[in-house]
Order: C-alpha cells, then sequence, then structure tokens
C-alpha cells in the first residue's frame, strides 16, 4: 500500500507493507502536521514512529517467547509427571503380580504338605490293618 505526506512544498511517498500494524502506523504518520516540519524532522518524526511500532512489535513478540516458553516448561513438566505415573504403576502392579504369585506358591505348598500328610497317614493305616491281619492270621 502507498501512502502519501504532502505539504504545500514537498511530497513524500512511503511504501507500506500490507497488515493491521501497519495500517495504524498509515495513519499515524498521515496525522502529522507537517506544515511546521522540515524535510528532516519529518523524516525524524516518520522514523521514530516506525522505530516504535517495530520495538512494540518487538515486545509483543518477546511477551508471546515467553509465554510458549512457559507453556513449553509445563507441558515439560506434565510429561515427567505422567511418566513417573506410569513407572509407579508398572511397580505397583508387578509387586501385585509378585505378591499374588508369592501366595500362590503358600497356597500350593500348603496343599503339598497336605497330601504328603494324607498319604503317609493312609501308609500308617494300612500298615497298621496289615498288621492286625498278621496278628490275626
Amino acid at each position: 500500500m502507498i501512502t502519501s505526506v504532502s505539504s504545500p512544498t514537498f511530497t513524500r511517498t512511503r511504501e507500506i507493507a500490507s497488515s493491521d500494524r501497519s495500517a495504524a502506523s498509515e495513519v499515524a504518520v498521515s496525522n502529522i502536521d507537517i506544515s511546521r516540519l522540515t524535510d528532516t524532522d519529518l523524516d525524524k518524526e516518520i522514523l521514530n514512529r516506525y522505530i516504535k511500532e517495530v520495538d512494540d512489535a518487538l515486545s509483543e513478540l518477546t511477551l508471546s517467547a515467553s509465554v510458549v516458553g512457559a507453556t513449553k516448561s509445563r507441558i515439560e513438566g506434565n510429561n515427567a509427571f505422567v511418566k513417573n505415573l506410569i513407572d509407579s504403576n508398572t511397580r505397583g502392579i508387578g509387586q501385585l503380580v509378585d505378591a499374588d504369585l508369592s501366595e500362590e506358591a503358600a497356597k500350593m505348598k500348603a496343599l503339598q504338605t497336605q497330601e504328603q500328610l494324607a498319604i503317609q497317614t493312609l501308609e500308617i493305616s494300612n500298615s497298621g490293618s496289615q498288621n492286625l491281619l498278621q496278628i490275626l492270621g
């Protein structure tokens, strides 16, 4: 977009990139009372306004970058928390499985012991009846 700044003695034409911010700059530049300014003063005024606009844009960019950085830090913190939570759950599940296996192993050992005692009892009872038969027979 081309804008013109003119006075009774001179005309200046500046090319401005089209954007919302440059449109605001264009309005600010076109509202300069140039009847009192010399060419050098006018150049300085226009340059100062453009510098102010660039400084404002840099400030906004810096603020946006800090917001993005803070958000990135929060996301990394959340990722670390979730990773730790997953690790804790995995360890807890492993411990539960180990506890279940230990409990089942103890139950199996108890059942094996009961089975051995029952077999020994049957052997004693069978041998007792055999001995009784031998005595009576």
